[in-house]
């Protein structure tokens, strides 16, 4: 693998891009949980602020091969100072660095309020599929997180997701609630409309269908749909569920009765409503020196999912995995740079070490993706003597400050000397039976004794990412997007 090309600012920023092709918890506190210090819950507790972010077009060329497959795209800081807040787009991809920019550029305020809704559907059917959600809270109902990270969801999420943007065009929409039995299954479904043009509109998004009024030209509304359910039956749906949706609007007049009208303060207030819910999440890479991003198109079997009971039954018919990783050389001062923080340790030629034999020393590493994570560990080359020891703590920083206590994940005892590995699964372990999505942790390194170095750390992370979003290259020439800092110019 070779860059594609690098930034740089002076001597200092440098960034590169390697693609490869093949084709031509629980809140209680265990008995080894150690409360974190002041100086750790501060520098744990600070999240940073957005960047501000600048487009640069990128021409890419990759082999002309009809049979050209995307195997992995790496991205790494090869320079000295971090890079704030980075961003690839690919080729005809939309802009999901973040939810404003993204109805922004796929909803431009040019078009009519039907033709923002048609957008916005298209938009919500082309990046998802319909398969059982990650879990029952907030995670699919996010629309970056719903099309980068997973990919897929159900109606309930598709939705909301679809008001959400809606919302951020200054559309005002409600959802209507249908159901069903079926022999003794219930059935149930969300169904979105959008108001313009004096009367609703559905556009059902998790379905991938909207079903046209008898003039074949107006989107017609669930009403419309329940009174002549010819709409529905005529209608080709790309799923194969029309069975299942005659059903439900054949037995749904009671839902027009609950759903809110077009003057409702809850339709008005969903202008301003929703975005304060969703869509805060971004999608950029905050790169400090060394560290690295790989994008994989295949999967490792590791992928999000809250209900452990029945992990096989939502296993998704297609994710991806990546990783991260940040190597960190304690030989050098420069190490200070990219760790959050460090108490009674310092570096010498030799590796960290203690300050003063006397108390314990340690360095806090943090980890941040933009992609969910589902697996970390840490790689240490060390030193340990005997009577000498070394920990290594994990915290979910999603419960901080509801949980301020480092959890054990491993200890290494003198005498050892090379290399070792620290799985970190207490990260994804809760003993309420579901697990919650981790997109930043923290590990920490706690030196004892009087003779223990360490020479290097690679703190890696898997996380689960959507194949179909990510910033793949097509044969032939491809027109890409970089958003990064205003400071990082093209070297």
């Amino acid at each position: 693998m070779r860059p594609f090309w690098s930034l740089a600012n002076g001597s200092l920023w440098r960034f590169a891009l390697l693609a490869a092709f093949i084709g031509c918890d629980g809140s209680k506190r265990g008995a080894s949980d150690v409360p974190l210090s002041v100086a750790e819950l501060k520098a744990v507790s600070a999240t940073p602020a957005p960047a501000g972010l600048v487009s640069t077009p990128l021409t890419v060329d990759a082999p002309r091969h009809e049979k050209l497959k995307m195997v992995s795209l790496s991205i790494a800081n090869t320079g000295a100072d971090p890079i704030e807040g980075l961003w690839l787009i690919g080729h005809g991809q939309p802009n999901f660095s973040s939810v404003p920019d993204l109805v922004k550029e796929a909803v431009p305020a040019t078009l009519s309020d039907r033709e923002k809704a048609l957008a916005i559907w298209q938009l919500v059917t082309r990046h998802r599929y319909h398969w059982y959600p990650p879990d029952a809270w907030a995670e699919p109902h996010d629309p970056l997180r719903l099309f980068c990270v997973y990919g897929y969801a159900q109606c309930d999420d598709a939705s909301l997701v679809f008001r959400t943007l809606c919302a951020y065009a200054g559309l005002l929409t409600r959802n209507v609630s249908l159901g069903a039995k079926r022999d003794r299954e219930e059935l149930g479904h969300q169904a979105p409309e959008v108001f313009y043009d004096g009367a609703w509109h559905a556009f059902d998004a998790d379905q991938s269908v909207f079903y046209l009024a008898r003039d074949a030209q107006t989107v017609a509304s669930v009403a419309q749909c329940v009174a002549d359910l010819d709409l529905v039956a005529r209608t080709h749906h790309p799923l194969g569920n029309r069975d299942e949706m005659l059903l439900l609007y054949g037995q749904s007049k009671h839902a027009l009765d609950l759903s809110p009208k077009a003057d409702d303060p809850r339709v008005l207030d969903s202008i301003e409503r929703l975005p304060r819910l969703y869509g805060h999440h971004r999608m950029q890479w905050h790169l400090r020196p060394k560290e690295r991003v790989d994008y994989h198109w295949g999967n490792e079997g590791k992928f999000y999912y809250a209900f452990f009971a029945d992990r096989e039954k939502g296993k998704p018919p297609a994710y991806a995995n990546g990783t991260v990783q940040l190597p960190v050389d304690f030989r050098s001062e420069a190490f200070r740079d990219v760790v959050l923080c460090y108490e009674n340790a310092a570096s010498s030629s030799e590796g960290l070490g203690l300050v003063s034999p006397r108390r314990p020393g340690s360095v806090v590493v943090e980890m941040r993706s933009p992609y969910v994570l589902v697996d970390a560990w840490l790689d240490l080359d060390c030193a340990i003597q005997s009577s000498s020891e070394l920990k290594v703590y994990g915290l979910h920083t999603e419960r901080v400050p509801a949980r301020q206590f480092w959890r054990e994940e491993g200890v290494l005892r003198g005498p050892h000397r090379g290399q070792a590995r620290v799985p970190m699964p207490g990260l994804f372990r809760s003993p309420g039976g579901r697990q919650m999505a981790l997109y930043r942790y923290v590990s920490k390194i706690e030196l004892r004794g009087k003779s223990v170095r360490v020479r290097r750390l690679v703190a890696s992370a898997t996380f689960q990412c959507a194949p179909a979003n990510l910033p793949a290259l097509k044969p032939g020439g491809n027109a890409m997007r970089l958003l990064a800092p205003a400071n990082l110019p093209l070297d």
